[in-house]
């Protein structure tokens, strides 16, 4: 069976904070090293954003409920099972912890356990990396599974959340336009119908990335970066 893909855990705080602060959408990352010691793995990542390539060191690690696969197939990153709501970390463990379209998922009236529990881990000044779809008039009706329950949601939401469990909201914005949402359908038809890879169109790619970079009153995404208290 091949392992489950997670989001960034650990992350080069000031790596995320330039491209995000930037407004420039991260379109890749490539594991090009890997330093196994004593210590923890440390991965030599290249960064790709539309202004070229940066090539940064960081300590990765993949949670999820239950984990497919052998601990040699996982590769690359510290894969580890846990709940996001009891997560098998100490206080303090992590400088940086990324929530990206995850709270949609969680049962409705536990994000701000889930988000709790995220602060728990931080270390004082750490830093929260969170996105979430939108609930744009124009953009929720777009998403396949939105009249089936998956959530959409208000800025004043995620902030009120984001305070309620101890965040400083640093920033928060939202981009993604109508393209990228008729793209995002045409992935699930290619990957959950065709079953094959969706394929990747360079006109397309160009007015995504233009939908990003900027503050959009109405969109797909909502994007927060947020400091754990002391």
């Amino acid at each position: 069976a091949q392992p489950a893909q997670f989001p960034l855990g650990k992350v080069t705080v000031e790596v995320l904070d330039q491209n995000w602060s930037s407004g420039q959408k991260l379109q890749s990352f490539e594991i090009v090293g890997d330093e196994t010691g004593a210590g923890p793995r440390i991965f030599t990542v290249k960064l790709k954003t539309a202004k070229g390539e940066q090539t940064v060191k960081y300590y990765v690690v993949g949670i999820d409920r239950v984990i497919v696969g052998s601990h040699q197939a996982r590769g690359t990153t510290n894969f580890v099972e846990g709940s996001i709501f009891d997560l098998p970390f100490r206080h303090g463990s992590f400088d940086a912890v990324s929530l990206f379209d995850v709270i949609e998922h969680l049962p409705k009236g536990t994000e701000e356990k889930a988000l709790l529990e995220i602060w728990r881990v931080l270390e004082p000044a750490g830093k929260l990396y969170f996105s979430t779809p939108h609930a744009s008039p124009i953009h929720a009706p777009m998403d396949p599974v939105w009249s089936l329950g998956h959530r959409h949601y208000r800025r004043s939401t995620i902030r009120r959340l984001l305070h309620s469990a101890g965040f400083t909201v640093n920033r928060m914005f939202v981009a993604g336009g109508t393209v990228e949402c008729l793209d995002h359908i045409g992935l699930l038809l290619s990957k959950h119908l065709l079953r094959r890879p969706h394929p990747q169109i360079r006109l397309v790619n160009r007015l995504i990335e233009r939908s990003h970079g900027h503050d959009r009153r109405l969109g797909m995404t909502l994007f927060a970066i947020a400091s754990r208290g002391s």
